[in-house]
């Protein structure tokens, strides 16, 4: 992890995002000032990132911020996302996956999100024939190997 200094400011990033949900913001500062700022100083396009992390300090948990999506589930799961693959590549020598092949397991599992949603609400409203014969003629043509 020491490494790989883009997810290991990720995880301190979403540790900082937890104390500013929690409105915390005094010990939020600190871990900032001690944590985070010597990995922007190794590399400085991440300032950007916790500037914008920073001015939830500012907005708190207002829905109409333009950072409260920072405060969502799919900032976890990116985290979550990134370190998975950095275990992966290391302990198994997994490359990383491409952006394509992320893109389809991302859409799959939303298929299969929906579906079970649907179920669930026994709606017949939403038409859920199209996107499961889009994904199968889009896994048809495509593998790792070959792309699309």
């Amino acid at each position: 992890l020491s490494k790989n200094v883009t997810v290991h400011f990720r995880l301190r990033q979403q540790a900082l995002i937890e104390l500013i949900r929690n409105e915390e913001v005094s010990q939020a500062i600190l871990y900032a000032q001690e944590y985070l700022s010597p990995l922007v100083e190794e590399q400085e396009e991440l300032r950007q990132e916790l500037e914008e992390v920073m001015s939830l300090l500012v907005f708190g948990k207002d829905q109409d911020s333009p950072v409260h999506h920072l405060f969502g589930s799919n900032q976890r799961r990116k985290t979550a996302f990134e370190l998975n693959a950095l275990i992966l590549e290391k302990s198994c020598n997994i490359k990383k996956m491409s952006d394509l092949d992320y893109v389809l397991r991302l859409m799959l599992w939303h298929q299969k999100s929906l579906k079970c949603m649907l179920s669930q609400t026994e709606s017949q409203s939403l038409p859920n024939k199209y996107p499961e014969i889009f994904v199968e003629e889009l896994t048809k043509q495509w593998t790792p190997e070959k792309g699309v």
